[in-house]
């Protein structure tokens, strides 16, 4: 592989979100021969799709985008990582666009156990205002009341909800049955100074 071509990703791994996406790229960034850029921004550039992270508004050009991968070296395989590559529809064809025979990586989870693990996670991070995981769901069809409102929109406009994303389309996702054990998930409690999981969130 030439210099040139190692500044350059080959291969992408992209979502989907709380489905062990930050774990394997961790595993990665521990080989030897794999460069997985460091950092938030090298985590989650997202520099294929409209939605853009308030940490990847420095490599919004492709220069600046591939600046992520100087230090790659020999490395045999480059990587970007970023989960939004998978919700945002514009992805896929910017990234085949300019990296045709660059190979995708997916990991999936259970659509009910990702969706309560998004909810927690935008608890901790306050973003979310439903003190629980059945009050979150009940607000689904008002959040997503405009059909034709997509994935990359919740991203660029202010008044749309981070879960939305999430809840749009989850009873379509679930097996017959299920929808009763995503609406029966409740955010277990955890007392303060408890680090093991994701604080109440406050009403």
């Amino acid at each position: 592989m030439s210099a040139t071509a190692a500044t350059h990703p080959n291969f992408f791994l992209v979502g989907a979100p709380r489905a062990g996406t930050t774990s394997l790229w961790q595993y990665l960034r521990d080989h030897p021969e794999i460069h997985m850029p460091s950092g938030l921004a090298g985590k989650e550039p997202s520099f294929f799709c409209d939605l853009t992270p308030p940490w990847a508004t420095a490599y919004r050009t492709y220069e600046q985008y591939l600046t992520l991968f100087n230090r790659a070296g020999r490395c045999k395989v480059i990587g970007d990582a970023s989960t939004n590559y998978l919700i945002a529809p514009e992805s896929a064809g910017r990234i085949h666009e300019r990296y045709p025979d660059s190979r995708i990586v997916v990991i999936l989870r259970n659509p009910v156990q990702r969706a309560y693990s998004v909810y927690r996670f935008l608890c901790f991070w306050g973003l979310e205002a439903a003190t629980t995981f059945e009050k979150a769901l009940a607000l689904e069809d008002e959040r997503s009341a405009d059909e034709h409102v997509d994935a990359a929109a919740h991203g660029r406009r202010g008044d749309a909800h981070p879960v939305g994303e999430l809840l749009v389309g989850m009873r379509s996702l679930v097996e017959p049955g299920q929808d009763a054990e995503l609406r029966g998930l409740e955010l277990e409690h955890h007392g303060p100074g408890d680090a093991s999981g994701f604080p109440r969130c406050q009403p």
